[in-house]
């Protein structure tokens, strides 16, 4: 092997630390001696990793690729090393995933205090979003991606079956009874009373489907947003009528809290929650038992 190993744990600690200088604090190591191990790095692989200026760090293509390969490498390095030990390997580092804040709060948040007394060794770091993200070049281990996902290289699991539903509050559907009824409901009225709608990127993806036909979704509502527990919070409150994933409000449906509608106005595509992950053959063992966990989780639910 033509480059250093030894250079790899500083090439890792800069790009987790956001640069040299964050680095070198971290791990009481000279900037100098870094940035040294780093263009050592490039030299001996003959790419450049990183792009660097006064101001930010990013990696290259080159450098995600070589990035995701050098936490596996590092990971099984530590496993060795416990192994010659004789201690038993826990899985451990640090663990970055995104979700959506309704998938979060719905699934996530209750468990957090069990998978950290199960896993003390692992730092888990949650980027909650409404947003799609890209694995690989914001260092992310694994998402939880609402919806089906375009062709790519990444493999995908889903993890629970979810339409998007109509659905407003008690209140609201007894004083409009007469319009949000099944037999009078039109694509007119849902238009009317759906003050509060999802953001206009997901929206303009949506169809009707409906008695056979398929059809696009009118143009949103002046008020929109991109996180589906706000939306829930509005709707509960009385602010008309919404699109909501299932998932996020069955509870409050089996309460009586929320009242779901146009069953016959079904949309697509659906809210399917996904795992979303680079590569099954190269998945790290704390992202293995953390996607294990969410899926316990979520049956326990």
């Amino acid at each position: 092997m033509k480059w250093n190993v030894n250079d790899m744990p500083l090439f890792l600690a800069v790009v987790d630390a956001g640069g040299i200088s964050a680095a070198s604090r971290e791990l009481n190591v000279a900037k100098s001696t870094i940035s040294r191990s780093i263009t050592r790095l490039e030299e001996d692989l003959s790419i450049r990793l990183l792009e660097r200026n006064s101001r930010q760090l990013r990696l290259t293509k080159e450098g995600e690729t070589f990035y995701q390969h050098c936490q596996l490498l590092q990971e099984q390095i530590e496993l060795t090393q416990a192994s010659m030990l004789g201690f038993h390997h826990e899985p451990q580092g640090k663990l970055t995933i995104s979700m959506p804040a309704g998938f979060c709060l719905q699934f996530i948040q209750p468990k957090l205090t069990e998978f950290a007394e199960r896993y003390p060794h692992i730092n888990l770091e949650l980027k909650v979003s409404g947003r799609a993200v890209d694995l690989y070049s914001s260092s992310i281990d694994l998402a939880i991606q609402i919806g089906p996902l375009p062709d790519s290289d990444l493999i995908a699991t889903k993890l629970i079956d979810s339409p998007l539903v109509w659905v407003t509050s008690e209140g609201y559907y007894q004083e409009n009874h007469d319009e949000l009824c099944d037999k009078n409901l039109t694509i007119e009225l849902l238009k009317k009373h759906s003050k509060l709608m999802l953001d206009s990127k997901i929206h303009s993806n949506l169809h009707f489907l409906y008695e056979g036909k398929k059809e696009a979704m009118f143009s949103p509502p002046h008020c929109s947003c991109d996180d589906s527990v706000a939306i829930r919070t509005a709707v509960c409150s009385g602010f008309g009528v919404s699109l909501i994933p299932l998932f996020l409000v069955e509870k409050d449906i089996s309460r009586g809290v929320l009242k779901q509608i146009g069953c016959s106005f079904k949309v697509t595509p659906d809210s399917s929650l996904y795992a979303v992950y680079p590569s099954k053959k190269y998945l790290s063992q704390k992202t293995k038992v953390f996607l294990d966990f969410l899926k316990t989780a979520i049956k326990s639910d």
